[in-house]
């Protein structure tokens, strides 16, 4: 399978880092990462919801989205 770079929507709060993929092509049964760092700066406090989009070539599924919800500072 081949997947594609991922995207991101902002949904709350600020912006994230460009997600970062692991592998892009995978053979049955492989796993790879898609990742992306926080920086908070001050006054970026809050709720910070972003949706991760991950494009693949997949017939039946070719597209997953991930949701990564995090609030700044931590309470």
């Amino acid at each position: 399978m081949r997947i594609d770079e991922p995207e991101f929507k902002i949904l709350d709060g600020c912006c994230p880092s460009k997600p970062a993929l692991g592998k892009s092509m995978l053979q049955p049964g492989e796993t790879t990462t898609v990742s992306i760092k926080f920086r908070m700066q001050e006054g970026t406090g809050g709720p910070h919801r972003f949706e991760i989009i991950v494009p693949t070539n997949d017939a039946v599924d070719s597209t997953t989205s991930l949701i990564v919800a995090a609030t700044y500072p931590l309470p």
